[in-house]
């Protein structure tokens, strides 16, 4: 109930919140810097946003002020998210300022001109181009196992050609192998030349 009379509404603190991310992500240098994250991953429209809310909270988390602590623990997932207590507490304080939420915006964006190319929204540099390489790779797979499939069918169109050969050939062989026994037993009917020419070895 305390809480409440002091924030005027549950919603004063989300405010608070919202509005420094409203400060901080519309910086040139904030923009500037997820165009720079992205710029190697263009087929991620997703990127953007991601990049966003890292930054957001990487900012918030190298904030040494009380106030961006707890914001951090509650928006970003930090230490302090068990604990919405924290940011009750820490919302009265700033709410006893006016526009509380200015100073850490300048702040955290004075940190982020003067630490540009050391700070990474995503933890480092390569995660842009690491989600571009994953829908590269993605697509390889994709194409990779389209061509299996059409090779391994080629490979069946092939095998099932050469065994259909292979019965013609044999069935060929089978029908000159047996006019050549027909044409022999004729001979031999004719001529009784096994009768008179004996094979004596194979007695």
């Amino acid at each position: 109930a305390a809480a409440r009379t002091v924030l005027g509404t549950p919603d004063n603190a989300t405010g608070i919140v919202e509005s420094l991310r409203a400060k901080v992500t519309s910086s040139e240098a904030f923009q500037r810097k997820v165009a720079e994250t992205c710029q190697q991953a263009p087929g991620h429209p997703e990127c953007a946003a991601q990049a966003q809310h890292a930054l957001f909270c990487q900012l918030l988390q190298r904030s040494p002020s009380e106030g961006a602590s707890a914001m951090a623990g509650t928006e970003c997932g930090g230490a302090g998210s068990a604990a919405p207590s924290l940011l009750e507490v820490t919302m009265r304080r700033l709410r006893s300022r006016s526009a509380p939420e200015d100073d850490l915006a300048k702040e955290m964006t004075h940190d982020l001109e003067m630490n540009f190319n050391k700070i990474a929204p995503f933890g480092k540099e390569d995660t842009a181009k690491e989600l571009q390489d994953h829908a590269a790779k993605t697509q390889d797979t994709l194409v990779d196992a389209v061509e299996n499939a059409e090779v391994a069918e080629i490979k069946r169109a092939v095998f099932r050609a050469l065994t259909r050969l292979r019965a013609a050939t044999i069935k060929e062989f089978d029908t000159i192998a047996r006019l050549e026994t027909q044409a022999i037993d004729a001979y031999n009917d004719a001529h009784h030349y096994r009768a008179e020419n004996p094979l004596a070895h194979l007695h």
